[in-house]
C-alpha cells in the first residue's frame, strides 16, 4: 500500500514537472514571436500618425498622376487646347510614372522591389521633366527664332514614317512654341515641370524608405 502511494505521488510530480515545463516554452514562444512584432508595429503607427506608409503613398502617387492626366484632358477637350507634341510626350511619362506607382502598391514587393520601382519612377520623372524644360524653352524664343509650325501629330502618323512621328515627339516643332494658356504667369509645361520635380521629390523619399516604414 506504502508503495503504491509512493508510485502515485511520483506519477503526480512527474505530471506537474512536465506542466510547467510545457508552460515555459508555450511562453518562450510567445516571447518570441508575439510580443516582438507588437512592440515594432504600435509604435511605428503611434509615433508618426500623418505619415502614410510606403504602401499608401504608391497609391497617392498614382492618384497624383492620374488627377494630372484628367487635367490635361479636360484642358483639351473642356477648354479646346489641343495638345502640341510635346504635351503627349510629358503626358507618356506622367503615365509611365502613375503605372509604375500603381504596379508597386498592388504587388506591394519586399525592400529590394520598392526600389526598384522607385528608382524608375525617378528615372521616367527626370525624363519627362526634360521633355517640359524643352517646352518652355520652345516657348521663350523670340519669333524669328522659333521652329517652323509642321502638320499635327495625328496627320504625321497616318501619313509619315513612324520615325517622323516619333522625331516630333521628341524634338516639338512651332505648335510647341505657343503659349495658349498661363496660370500666375507660368505656361503649362512650366506647371509640369513643378509636377514632375514633386514625383521626383516624393520617388526619391519611397526608395530611401525602409520596408518596415
Amino acid at each position: 500500500m506504502t508503495a503504491k502511494r509512493i508510485q502515485l505521488k511520483d506519477s503526480f510530480s512527474f505530471f506537474v514537472s512536465s506542466s510547467n515545463v510545457s508552460g515555459h516554452i508555450l511562453h518562450s514562444v510567445y516571447q518570441n514571436t508575439v510580443l516582438p512584432s507588437s512592440k515594432q508595429e504600435i509604435p511605428a503607427l503611434s509615433a508618426n500618425p500623418l505619415i502614410p506608409s510606403i504602401r499608401l503613398t504608391n497609391l497617392v502617387l498614382f492618384l497624383g498622376c492620374t488627377g494630372l492626366i484628367l487635367i490635361g484632358l479636360y484642358m483639351q477637350h473642356g477648354m479646346d487646347l489641343a495638345p502640341c507634341a510635346l504635351c503627349i510626350t510629358q503626358r507618356i511619362f506622367i503615365i509611365a510614372t502613375g503605372l509604375l506607382a500603381l504596379i508597386a502598391f498592388v504587388f506591394n514587393p519586399a525592400q529590394l522591389g520598392l526600389r526598384i520601382f522607385a528608382g524608375l519612377g525617378i528615372l521616367m520623372s527626370i525624363i519627362g521633366g526634360g521633355f517640359s524644360a524643352r517646352h518652355t524653352y520652345l516657348q521663350s524664343l523670340p519669333p524669328e527664332s522659333q521652329p517652323a509650325c509642321g502638320p499635327s501629330l495625328g496627320y504625321l502618323i497616318e501619313n509619315f514614317p513612324l520615325q517622323d512621328a516619333f522625331s516630333v515627339l521628341l524634338r516639338g516643332d512651332g505648335n510647341c512654341s505657343e503659349v495658349a494658356w498661363t496660370f500666375l504667369g507660368i505656361s503649362i509645361p512650366g506647371w509640369t515641370i513643378v509636377a514632375f520635380a514633386g514625383l521626383v521629390i516624393i520617388n526619391l523619399w519611397q526608395f530611401f524608405r525602409t520596408r518596415s516604414a
